[in-house]
């Protein structure tokens, strides 16, 4: 995660939000057409790329759009998501 919200940082968390959404998109695609074990841990890997450059990102935007007890409900709305996400 250090190493993506630096990114995050250096190019800006739009750009790196996109990409790691595209990322995951073209990953979780190329997981619905594996046709071998060895593709579908590729495309997997790829995911979980994807979702390393998201989750910064998502965490900096919050903290960046949101001050005081709106910024506390935003990342209470955000933990929630993630304690009830698979």
């Amino acid at each position: 995660m250090v190493t993506a919200g630096r990114l995050g940082d250096l190019y800006g968390r739009r750009r790196m939000f996109a990409t790691g959404l595209a990322v995951f998109t073209v990953a979780s695609a190329l997981c619905g057409a594996a046709p071998t074990a060895g593709i579908l841990i590729g495309a997997r890997i790829g995911q979980g790329l994807g979702a390393a450059l998201l989750m910064p990102q998502v965490l900096a935007i919050i903290n960046t759009t949101f001050t005081g007890e709106r910024r506390a409900k935003a990342f209470n709305a955000y933990g929630v998501t993630m304690g009830f996400a698979p």
